[in-house]
C-alpha cells in the first residue's frame, strides 16, 4: 500500500465529512440528520486513516532509522 493512495483516500474521507457538515449548515431543518454522520465519519476516519498511515510509514521507513530519537525526529 502506498502512502500516496492512502493520502488520497484520506482526502476523499475528509471531503465527505465536510460535504455533510456543509449540508447540515445549509439546511437547518435537517441539521441533526447531517451533523451526526459528519461527526461520526470524521472521528472514525481520522482515527483509522491516521493509524493506518502511521503503520504504513513505519513499515516502510522504520528500518532506516537506528534509534527511537531518530524516529521521533522523522515523524516531526
Amino acid at each position: 500500500m502506498s502512502l500516496l493512495s492512502l493520502g488520497m483516500v484520506t482526502i476523499y474521507d475528509a471531503y465527505i465529512c465536510l460535504a455533510n457538515l456543509y449540508l447540515s449548515l445549509l439546511f437547518n431543518a435537517y441539521f441533526q440528520f447531517f451533523i451526526i454522520p459528519a461527526l461520526t465519519y470524521f472521528i472514525l476516519s481520522s482515527m483509522f486513516d491516521m493509524r493506518l498511515m502511521i503503520c504504513v510509514w513505519r513499515d516502510r521507513y522504520y528500518a532506516d532509522l537506528p534509534n527511537l530519537i531518530e524516529v521521533r525526529k522523522a515523524l516531526t
